[in-house]
Order: structure tokens, then sequence, then C-alpha cells
């Protein structure tokens, strides 16, 4: 639910207005997320137990949140999205910090399945946590290196 809020808050900051939501689980055979465009957003149980196990996952599972957050209108019947819709979407995931808020939420769940005595969970934890350092270099080798082995760096 803290990743809905704070993703609420970004949105406004943004200049795009949206209530802030609960985050629910579900179960649908034909959509990822809904919402009642007022108080809540219910995520696919089967969905969300996927994307929560990878870096990217966590990423799909933040756009599919924007997308439901610009809704204002309940999207559970089928919907139709018209082109201020897209342009809105688009616009949030490109201005906006939400592959940061993605990496956040992937580490906070991290921390709270370390601390699970389920050996699964364990596994899901230390795979995000070699992802988190993998993106970031973190305990591999010297920041020296990455600058020597990137052509794109600007030290020379």
């Amino acid at each position: 639910n803290q990743q809905c809020y704070e993703l609420a808050r970004l949105m406004r900051h943004a200049g795009i207005e949206t209530q802030q939501r609960r985050c629910m689980l579900g179960s649908s055979t034909a959509a990822l997320a809904w919402t009642d465009g007022r108080s809540k957003v219910t995520f696919d149980r089967e969905y969300l137990r996927k994307n929560i196990r990878s870096l990217g996952g966590f990423q799909s599972v933040m756009s599919v949140l924007v997308h439901e957050l610009l809704h204002t209108d309940s999207d559970e019947g089928s919907h139709i999205h018209d082109e201020d819709f897209y342009r809105a979407h688009h616009d949030l995931l490109i201005k906006s910090d939400v592959f940061s808020l993605a990496l956040k939420a992937a580490v906070v769940f991290s921390r709270s399945l370390m601390r699970s005595d389920d050996l699964g969970a364990r596994d899901v934890s230390a795979k995000l946590t070699r992802e988190v350092n993998a993106l970031f270099n973190l305990g591999t080798h010297d920041a020296q290196d990455d600058q020597e082995d990137d052509p794109m760096s600007l030290a020379a």
C-alpha cells in the first residue's frame, strides 16, 4: 500500500490529479489489475505473484499501477482508453521516477522476505538482492573499471 500512496504522490507532483487508493488482491482471467476509480486498485494475485520475483517484474507492476491510478472511473468491466489517457500514461512513465519507486519496492519486499522462515521466500530475496547488486555493480569491482569498460563514459 505504501507504493500505491507514493505513486499517487508522484503523480500529483507531476500535475496529474488522482485520489490515493488502497492496493488489494483479487483474481481475474482477463486483467492484470482493475480499479473502482476512487478508493482501490486490485491486482490479479497470480500476476503479482509472478512479478514480485524480479526488478523487471516490479517495473511492470509499477507501470500497471500508473495505468490504474490514471483511471477516474471504474474499469472493472470493459473500458476504452482515449488518446489523452495514453498520453498521460506515457508522459508519467517518462517524466516520473517510477523505476526508482519500483527499485525501492523491490528492496523493501526483499528485506521483508529475509525475515521469513520460508526458504522459498529467502531464495526470492537472494535473487532480488543479486539483481540490485548487478544493476549497480555493487561488490563486483572498482568504479574505475566501469569507466574504463564503458564506451559511453565521459572519463577518458
